[in-house]
């Protein structure tokens, strides 16, 4: 279902301070024809984890490749039709034919995470 593609998931993520916006998208290996760089795989991000099934932007730092031991992957996240655009806080995405480009509208940061490529902005 889900896994053929990008997925956007909006949510609200706390850290060691105060709660902020978080955009995360992830991408099945599957469907990508990339990968992210292993050697740029950060030391604060645990073996356990999954390093590289995507992007996040937050509210208050640049865009970052995930770490994360979840995936959003699934029934409760959205899958973007081409075309079709969602704004949530400050972050406004949009679907394209292979694709996902999500940015921050203050900042202008963000990424963009497609079959065949990938970049930050």
């Amino acid at each position: 279902m889900f896994s053929s593609g990008p997925t956007y998931n909006p949510r609200t993520e706390g850290y060691d301070g105060p709660a902020h916006q978080i955009v995360r998208c992830d991408i099945a290996n599957t469907y990508r024809t990339w990968t992210f760089p292993a050697t740029d795989r950060p030391p604060r991000c645990p073996e356990d984890a999954v390093w590289g099934n995507g992007m996040l932007l937050s509210s208050d730092s640049a865009p970052q490749i995930a770490c994360a031991s979840d995936s959003v992957l699934g029934s409760w996240s959205l899958q973007l039709a081409p075309g079709r655009s969602i704004t949530r806080w400050q972050f406004r995405c949009a679907g394209f034919v292979d694709a996902v480009k999500c940015e921050d509208v203050r900042s202008d940061h963000g990424f963009f995470l497609g079959r065949t490529s990938w970049y930050e902005f």
